[in-house]
């Protein structure tokens, strides 16, 4: 199965399991009409999560299957998301105040863990 069938198999399905979980449970549809009162902004900012969601679980296929040791793909995946998360806590908070402070607290630590993440995958990867 090539990577790209995968993403389009597996966005299609959690599409129908919504869909049928919203139709399905009450208290599922309430909430969603909360998010709906939650204003442009947050959706908005919903939205391109997903979509940046998307765009690495698409990416994330193909590290797979280019890769022959799938615990340095993951542990890339996950220090990418981690040093990615911290960007965008800090972009929001400093610029928009919003958000988490303890988001934002200890970011040398977070840093310093990627570093040792990328030492680790580059020892790894060492013939």
């Amino acid at each position: 199965m090539s990577p790209d069938l995968y993403v389009v198999i597996t966005s299609y399905s959690n599409s129908v399991i919504y869909l049928l979980v919203f139709t399905i449970i009450g208290r599922f549809r309430r909430e969603v009409g909360l998010l709906l009162d939650a204003g442009v902004f947050y959706i908005f900012l919903a939205i391109i999560s997903e979509l940046c969601n998307w765009v690495a679980a698409w990416a994330v296929t193909y590290a797979y299957r280019a890769h022959y040791n799938s615990g340095v793909v993951n542990a890339a995946e996950v220090s990418l998301n981690q040093i990615s998360n911290l960007a965008v806590a800090i972009l929001l908070k400093t610029t928009l105040n919003f958000g988490r402070e303890e988001a934002i607290d200890s970011v040398g630590t977070k840093v310093l863990s990627c570093v040792f993440v990328a030492i680790g995958m580059t020892i790894a990867c060492m013939n």
